[in-house]
């Protein structure tokens, strides 16, 4: 798993770009998110890593986390707009939400300075099933302090939540493949949600 984290930050530092960019920053919901398949010929970047964290709060041992590099995977990629999708991974591993909304707030502060002129998108948690679901009480509540985050910088707050939960709250069977992870259907929700605001459809 760190062995993975290593590679991917290393193959994101060997890129260099000239040009805007779209970035796709998150976990394994985000690698999973293929531009090639999803935006064919549209500057959109993966900087998806599985299990990644927001990356506060974490034993000394463990360096991986977003806010380990923001450098690579964001700021230095010329991007035009961040999609952010990230808290699932903490949440799994326990972390409290006072202590991951820190972190998310030590994300954006960093992007607005040091990459002011791309546009941040602050995606909301997605719903769960199964046996993910004892984590949606959670994702709710996370998912409202993100608005706030949101706000509070005047960035754009996109709620997949809303556009897959059931009217139980939980993610659609439709959209996964075992409560957590997306299939293509769901993937096809969150594709439609980045290119409308973009301005793709």
């Amino acid at each position: 798993m760190r062995q993975h984290w290593a590679e991917r930050v290393e193959s994101f530092r060997s890129e260099t770009f000239t040009r805007g960019q779209v970035v796709l920053l998150g976990d394994s919901l985000t690698e999973g998110f293929t531009p090639a398949q999803y935006f064919p010929g549209r500057p959109v970047l993966n900087r998806g890593i599985n299990s990644d964290l927001i990356g506060n709060g974490l034993d000394p041992r463990d360096n991986r986390g977003i806010l380990q590099r923001l450098d690579c995977a964001a700021i230095d990629c010329s991007a035009t707009d961040i999609f952010i999708l990230i808290g699932i991974n903490d949440l799994g591993d326990g972390h409290e939400l006072a202590v991951m909304e820190l972190g998310y707030r030590e994300i954006l502060k960093q992007l607005h300075t040091c990459a002011p002129a791309a546009r941040i998108h602050v995606e909301s948690l997605l719903p769960t099933r199964g046996n993910f679901a004892r984590h949606n009480a959670n994702i709710r509540n996370f998912n409202e302090r993100l608005r706030g985050l949101a706000s509070e910088r005047g960035d754009d707050y996109l709620d997949l939540h809303a556009l897959m939960q059931d009217d139980q709250g939980e993610l659609k069977p439709a959209y996964t493949r075992e409560g957590l992870h997306l299939n293509a259907a769901g993937y096809a929700v969150w594709q439609a949600a980045i290119k409308k605001r973009l301005g793709w459809l």
